[in-house]
């Protein structure tokens, strides 16, 4: 069976970085992988948009993938290259915080050895992680070799939780719909009717599809990836709420529902 290796990027693909990418797996790996584009739109630079998205995606994709995650504003200077490992599932990329979600699962993480000097300071993406990537592929006891991080990189992301009957969470990412993501999970708003308020904004439900409402009306659901998703029928719903991610929530049950 081929190994799965998934990459995640904020590259786009209106320029050639991709491309070289894969070329290096496949020039390290040779012809036995799968090589899977997820996601390459991510917002450049945005550190915290790819620790949401990496966290929501993981889990759609087999035990035993390899995920390349290169959102990595401060190429070549001292900050190190890691392996995390959660679920038997395999994360490479810049200890910036990526991963911080998945650190928080309780995941392990180790130190990649350091670039080679042959390497691009502008590009670590192809002459670094997408080698130890193709490496991982093909040997993957040579995690054994490397040493355990103690103390990576976590970003300062606000929680979800529940207090008074009430849960609160945030708003965190949108997708290319402008469907809004939160962190609040599925399980929390099941078997009751609810009222949702984010800014100024109140919404009742939760729907079960988006067609539920009116085209433009907003709407929240059970979100696909396993959190609760803000939505409008055929509109954008974060260009009717123009929230600040991370954008505070609140839900509630509604009382006065006939």
């Amino acid at each position: 069976m081929e190994k799965i290796i998934g990459i995640i990027t904020d590259f786009g693909f209106e320029n050639p970085y991709v491309g070289s990418v894969k070329a290096k797996i496949y020039e390290t790996a040779g012809n036995e992988i799968e090589i899977i584009d997820i996601f390459h739109h991510i917002e450049k630079h945005n550190i915290r948009e790819a620790a949401y998205w990496i966290n929501f995606l993981y889990k759609d994709y087999p035990e035993g993938t390899i995920f390349l995650c290169v959102i990595d504003p401060t190429v070549g200077t001292e900050r190190k290259g890691i392996l995390v490992s959660l679920e038997n599932r395999f994360f490479i990329g810049p200890d910036n915080g990526i991963f911080t979600l998945l650190i928080k699962k309780k995941a392990k993480v180790y130190i990649l050895p350091l670039p080679p000097e042959t390497a691009s300071s502008t590009f670590h993406a192809r002459d670094y992680f997408s080698v130890w990537t193709a490496k991982i592929a093909v040997s993957p006891f040579i995690i054994r070799t490397l040493k355990v991080h103690k103390n990576p990189c976590i970003l300062k992301l606000p929680k979800s939780y529940k207090k008074n009957n009430k849960i609160f969470g945030n708003a965190v990412i949108k997708d290319k719909f402008g469907n809004i993501l939160t962190d609040i999970p599925n399980s929390w708003i099941e078997n009751k009717r609810l009222i949702l308020k984010i800014k100024n904004f109140k919404i009742i439900g939760p729907s079960k599809t988006y067609a539920d409402k009116n085209k433009g009306e907003l709407l929240f659901l059970k979100g696909s990836f396993g959190f609760v998703e803000i939505a409008a029928n055929m509109e954008s719903a974060f260009d009717v709420i123009k929230p600040e991610f991370p954008e505070e929530i609140e839900i509630e049950e509604e009382k006065n529902l006939k």
